[in-house]
């Protein structure tokens, strides 16, 4: 068996698929996988925020007034033991086997001390598990992998891969080492070369196309080198600056289908590729397969708004929502009229509460006796259940915390409803999938839940249950994105790019966090090193991305094209990077080639425009006239705001109150001093009406 592995081939892959019997493309998750199943090793298989309470629940047991972390962890448990599970892993995956031999610094015997109870009770890490593989390797067991295809370069692998790589016969793929592949004298061959000259990260490696080293290389050339290059303007590397992502998404289309390169051409996306796959479908080309990721799914939102309701005191604003949604654990009709008595009264248990729950019991009764139907009873009985359950129910304080037990139940039964939707009516196959989705985000949240309870916790606050369900809610693909027939090869990660490709786009160049520094000290990291753990330096992070960065660029035989937003955030480094390299590049604006008048194709890109005539704006009128058939019915009762609107706004009155032209219920949600009017209001009506021999009186009297 051939294993091309890569720190990015877990993703999108931009090589055609390979179809060699025993030869498959695997990142790091799924190379794992695969060597633990033929070493005969149990596979782990943990839920969505199980090693985080796990760990959580270690440094608290460990936890007191002298260790580094403790007041942090009391002010944020979830977020401190995030942080240092993080550190954790990179240690593991730099090769720290859990305990240090010598005497180390406090933080270091602190997370060494931790490490004692996390070793048996969280849930093992890549790091933890590619030394597991190394060790099963060395005790003898075999496995049926011939050789291994690196797509990454060896110095950008964490240390425990490197070592367990060694086991295994590896090579590096063909693109992976950086080389000029233009056709020499374009711009982009000239480029190329001036990015090989400059990646001296490594002087002590010799690359084919040096001569000398540049420690060795004369003045006069080490000063010709940094003057930036005069580009001829060739076209081979295009610069494409646009404001908006859909005009520049729509170009790229546009050219790919004139151009008719799409099988030697390979489009990076780094972010929002859905864009750009959108515009290959509406000029009717293939989608990629980009995928959209989101938290914003109504299916796999029922849950959030199902549990953000047992608080007290209750937010109108999220009764509204739980009522507006699409998908809820209550009748349509019902939550629509409870969602127009939420709009005129924020609140539950209100006369308008009251009264809209009578109207929709009456609705019931009445279709149930037009149709000699005698279930009406239970429908109304399980009805009143369901909305005293989800809308009436003990509320909790946020700081005090509500009992596990009531949140277990409550999430069982949200995740038992969508499971029935599921089983029953869900026909789309999109649309089962994202209930499938929904279903298995529940199940976890029981399942963590369920550890806190046993784990002796009674309950739990605010906080703490809306960072769980942001751990076991993660954002959902798109299940109706998908890659097509004959697409354009596409990838999410430059670093992807390992093989030669005759034109590169690269979608979206935007700006990037550079790592920052280590948050240990040369004491402790010295100490690191000396128990083997080899953390690499903010330096050689930097150094390994900015490699990553350059090899789309080098990977282009014939054209590279790059697509950079106008933004107020910043520049991709690669973008700075070139421009300080060379000058005269080819560029050309979208916004600009658009309105450009006479204009019929795009510079550079040589899409062809389509002059459209103008259309003026429709131009102001003074009067509205209605037609003669229209009749505005005189209303039995005005108010002081209605006369005002009649008086000076007639248009507004009109509009309002005949044509009934209202905001969304969501809009008209009465707060501020609004509420407070409405408040007012209704305890005066309240008072008159039990008082009505006192309604002669003044305020004042009163």
């Amino acid at each position: 068996m051939i294993i091309h592995f890569g720190l990015h081939l877990d993703g999108m892959q931009p090589a055609p698929p390979r179809t060699a019997l025993g030869e498959t493309a695997l990142g790091p998750g799924r190379f794992l996988a695969l060597l633990e199943s033929q070493l005969g090793l149990p596979p782990v298989a943990t839920r969505p925020g199980e090693a985080l309470l796990a760990y959580r629940a270690c440094l608290e047991e460990v936890d007191g007034p002298d260790r580094f972390y403790h007041h942090s962890l009391a002010t944020d448990s979830l977020g401190t033991a995030r942080t240092l599970l993080g550190w954790r892993a990179r240690w593991h995956e730099a090769g720290w086997r859990g305990r240090f031999e010598a005497p180390v610094s406090k933080r270091l015997a602190d997370m060494a001390d931790v490490e004692r109870l996390a070793a048996a009770r969280v849930p093992l890490d890549s790091g933890q598990r590619v030394a597991r593989v190394a060790a099963a390797l060395d005790s003898g067991l075999a496995t049926q992998i011939e050789r291994v295809v690196l797509h990454d370069e060896p110095a950008a692998l964490p240390p425990g891969w490197r070592a367990l790589l060694e086991r295994f016969a590896c090579e590096i793929a063909s693109g992976v080492g950086p080389a000029a592949r233009a056709v020499p004298g374009t711009d982009l061959h000239r480029v190329q070369q001036r990015l090989l000259a400059l990646d001296d990260a490594a002087p002590h490696e010799t690359r084919p196309h040096e001569t000398q080293s540049r420690e060795t290389q004369p003045r006069e050339t080490l000063r010709r080198e940094t003057l930036p290059l005069d580009l001829a303007g060739d076209g081979s590397l295009l610069i494409v600056r646009a404001v908006s992502r859909d005009l520049s998404a729509q170009s790229i289309a546009e050219y790919l289908r004139e151009s008719g390169a799409a099988d030697e051409t390979v489009l990076v996306a780094e972010r929002d590729g859905i864009i750009v796959d959108n515009a290959l479908e509406r000029v009717g080309l293939p989608r990629a397969g980009f995928q959209h990721y989101s938290r914003f799914r109504a299916v796999t939102q029922v849950l959030k708004l199902c549990l953000g309701l047992v608080w007290e005191p209750v937010s109108p604003q999220l009764l509204l929502q739980f009522l507006l949604h699409p998908v809820a654990p209550l009748p349509t009709h019902a939550r629509s009229a409870l969602a127009e008595a939420v709009a005129k009264e924020p609140g539950v248990g209100g006369r308008a509460w009251r009264e809209t729950l009578r109207e929709i019991l009456d609705r019931l009764r009445e279709r149930a006796e037009s149709g000699n139907r005698s279930d009406f009873a239970a429908q109304g009985a399980a009805l009143q259940a369901d909305v005293a359950y989800w809308l009436e129910a003990e509320r909790y304080s946020p700081a005090q915390g509500a009992p596990v037990a009531a949140l277990v139940e409550r999430a069982q039964r949200c995740t038992t409803w969508l499971a029935g939707r599921l089983n029953a009516g869900v026909a789309d196959r999109k649309e089962r999938d994202l209930y499938g989705a929904a279903v298995a985000q529940g199940e976890a949240l029981i399942g963590v839940l369920a550890d806190l309870a046993a784990s002796g916790r009674d309950t739990i606050d605010r906080l703490t249950l809306e960072r769980l369900l942001d751990e076991v809610t993660g954002a959902a693909p798109d299940p109706g994105t998908f890659a097509e027939a004959h697409h354009v090869r596409g990838a999410t990660q430059p670093a992807a790019i390992t093989r030669p490709w005759d034109t590169v786009i690269w979608w979206d160049l935007r700006e990037q966090r550079l790592h920052d520094g280590h948050v240990w000290s040369e004491t402790e990291l010295a100490e690191l090193a000396a128990e083997g753990v080899a953390l690499p330096s903010p330096a050689e992070r930097i150094r390994v991305e900015s490699r990553a960065w350059r090899r789309p660029i080098l990977c282009a035989r014939s054209r590279a094209i790059l697509v950079v937003h106008d933004r107020d955030e910043g520049r991709h480094p690669l973008v700075i990077q070139l421009e300080s390299l060379a000058r005269g590049f080819k560029e050309t604006r979208v916004e600009e080639a658009l309105l450009a008048d006479g204009a019929a194709r795009i510079s550079g890109l040589g899409v062809s425009t389509e002059p459209l005539p103008r259309k003026a704006l429709p131009a102001a009128r003074r009067w509205w006239r209605l037609p003669p058939a229209s009749k505005v019915p005189p209303r039995e009762q005005e108010s002081y705001s209605s006369l005002q609107k009649l008086l000076y706004y007639p248009h507004e009155w009109v509009l309002g109150y005949a044509g009934r032209l209202r905001a969304g219920r969501a809009a008209n949600l009465a707060r501020g001093n609004l509420l407070y009017g409405n408040l007012a209001h209704r305890l005066f009506e309240t008072y008159f009406e039990e008082h009505p021999d006192r309604a002669h009186r003044t305020a004042c009297d009163l």
